[in-house]
């Protein structure tokens, strides 16, 4: 049997209602999926963790005019993953659940019936090791009490609500396709996530009147008084963070997170950093000081479309050394696409 030292992450698998407009679809995406976790849990392979690094469940992508379905609804779509999840929980494969911003409220006890194994965390963190989803770094996504005290919804809540559907939204970067310059938007006049919402609704032909039906007990909302809600939303980012890293979070949400890897790497020396959400894979080797270096990789997404892989990133950590790598399966097994090694 093979000593288990690697660690597995995948992210951005959107299991949601297998409605038309959610990302996931079973007949394309769950046989890869399940060829994975099959991969993850077999002795050989020498997996030691599974991490399911955020957005495992789709729980904002539905229509304006539709209640969102809650975790017990989707759970029951997803038989064959959740056993096989569990199947890797039950092979000795430590399985870990750090919730992202598309199931941002999913909670432990959602998820005991069916995966008792499964820990949930908000971070993942192994020594020199550091993942995490990633969406906290993105104004619109990052869980925001402030304007929601209720359930923390961010403004990109709202966005996926208004755009499920669409073909051209398959990752958060797409909002800048919509809004012709976000980052003049937030100094003008007129508030960002007021020119948000109106580019938006635009651009999906809702009016500013239109009723979103909102999760559990919740009061329905207009697009108007989300503009309302959000109004103040890049004022208080600067006042709580500074404008350097109120301007990087916009750029986040077009993809732009290493800066926030490399933040992260330096205030706590972390060798390897692994993100998910912006639905691209990515490796980066880089130092940001001259003794040390550090490795970014990204873990992309399990939706993707047109001829598109989908993606994961192991880590193997030896007694000197991390091996990392962002690969994708070729009839059922691990092929890097990138990699490299960093000493510790």
């Amino acid at each position: 049997m093979a000593t288990r030292t690697k660690r597995v992450f995948i992210s951005d698998i959107h299991l949601g209602m297998n409605a038309e407009w959610d990302w996931y679809a079973p007949d394309t995406h769950e046989g890869p999926l399940l060829e994975l976790l099959h991969y993850v849990r077999a002795p050989k392979s020498g997996v030691k963790d599974l991490v399911l690094n955020g957005d495992l469940f789709e729980t904002w992508m539905c229509p304006l005019d539709r209640k969102p379905p809650t975790i017990a609804e989707i759970l029951a779509k997803h038989a064959r993953v959740l056993d096989e999840l569990h199947a890797v929980s039950e092979s000795g494969v430590d399985v870990f659940y750090a919730p992202g911003n598309h199931d941002m409220n999913v909670e432990a006890a959602d998820l005991a019936a069916r995966l008792p194994k499964l820990k949930v965390v908000k971070r993942y963190n192994s020594g020199l090791l550091y993942a995490e989803h990633g969406s906290r770094f993105a104004m619109f996504n990052a869980p925001d009490t402030m304007h929601d005290p209720s359930d923390g919804l961010p403004l990109g809540y709202f966005i996926t609500r208004m755009l499920a559907g669409h073909a051209d939204y398959t990752r958060p970067r797409a909002v800048f396709r919509y809004v012709d310059d976000l980052l003049e938007a937030a100094f003008t006049s007129q508030k960002l996530a007021e020119s948000v919402v109106e580019a938006l609704a635009e651009h999906a032909g809702h009016s500013l009147d239109a009723v979103i039906q909102m999760p559990g007990s919740r009061r329905p909302l207009t697009l108007r008084e989300v503009q309302r809600k959000y109004a103040a939303l890049f004022d208080r980012w600067v006042e709580k963070f500074g404008l350097r890293y109120a301007i990087r979070s916009i750029a986040a949400e077009g993809g732009e997170i290493g800066w926030f890897a490399d933040r992260e790497a330096e205030r706590r020396d972390y060798r390897v950093v692994v993100l998910g959400h912006t639905h691209d894979h990515d490796f980066d080797e880089d130092g940001w000081r001259e003794r040390n270096q550090r490795i970014y990789a990204n873990s992309g997404y399990w939706c993707p479309r047109g001829g598109e892989s989908a993606h994961f990133v192991e880590v193997d950590k030896s007694a000197r050394k991390f091996e990392v790598g962002v690969f994708r399966l070729d009839q059922g097994q691990p092929h890097c696409v990138k990699g490299g090694s960093i000493a510790y």
